[in-house]
């Protein structure tokens, strides 16, 4: 699983992306500070087992206190097995 989001410039709080299997489970995240006059990118790889049925979260989030403009730039998975 390959997800790309971004984050609008803030000089206040931490930024992040986390995938969750089902909904419930957490996979992984990644978060960073803000880096103060620049969008921030927040690339997150991750293999993944996944059965019939199974479906993955991407959860964005951000803790300046105020409204930031943000997107989900990519969300990729890629099948690796037989």
């Amino acid at each position: 699983v390959i997800v790309n989001s971004m984050f609008r410039n803030n000089g206040t709080g931490i930024r992040g992306v986390r995938l969750f299997k089902n909904g419930t489970t957490p996979l992984g995240e990644t978060d960073l500070p803000p880096l103060s006059g620049a969008d921030e990118f927040f690339p997150l790889v991750l293999e993944v087992s996944l059965n019939s049925g199974d479906y993955i979260v991407v959860q964005t989030w951000q803790s300046s206190g105020g409204a930031i403009n943000g997107r989900l730039m990519a969300f990729q998975m890629i099948f690796l097995g037989s």
